[in-house]
């Protein structure tokens, strides 16, 4: 049930698992098919430009502008590894802090609520992927399509999506330290 980006291609590409077909199985060996490899570079390749793009300076270490850069970082580095288990997935913490602060606050224009929320609704759902609340099949069912995997990949464009729009350093969200 590896949530990696490689683990999430390899399911698709090379065993073809699909919404309709994704059997839960704990033993799923990797391909090694070369197209899953080239799909994976590709997206970070995406994902590199992408945050080149949307990085842009120095920002002050308590702003959100920072904190979303650091929670992108961080779903880089938890999904984009070899080997991604659930457990890993706690430094997903801080970027939904800063998306739920953006829900919350009263200053945030629609557009940015509506991509915060989507992405706090797809890793809510991603809570159906717990055998006590769904049961052992459909759970297994949700983390063969890479549930998890999907809505951090999420999560990270709408960060990257913030952060290029400059959306957070707007003063729509204030900092997060008290003065």
């Amino acid at each position: 049930m590896n949530q990696s980006v490689y683990a999430m291609f390899d399911r698709y590409l090379a065993h073809g698992v699909t919404p309709f077909h994704a059997e839960p199985t704990s033993v799923l060996s990797f391909s090694r098919e070369p197209l899953v490899g080239v799909a994976t570079l590709a997206l970070l390749a995406v994902v590199g430009i992408a945050s080149l793009l949307a990085f842009r300076g120095p920002a002050h270490p308590a702003s959100p502008a920072a904190l979303a850069e650091y929670g992108a970082v961080f779903i880089v580095s938890s999904f984009f590894g070899p080997l991604t288990w659930k457990a890993y997935l706690v430094v997903l913490l801080l970027p939904c802090a800063l998306v739920t602060r953006l829900v919350l606050e009263r200053r945030t224009r629609p557009s940015v609520r509506r991509a915060a929320l989507a992405a706090l609704g797809a890793l809510l759902f991603t809570s159906l992927d717990t055998p006590g609340l769904v049961g052992s099949r459909l759970s297994g069912s949700l983390a063969m399509l890479s549930d998890c995997t999907l809505a951090g990949l999420l999560l990270l464009g709408v960060l990257l999506w913030l952060l290029g729009r400059r959306a957070l350093s707007s003063g729509e969200v204030t900092t997060f330290h008290r003065k």
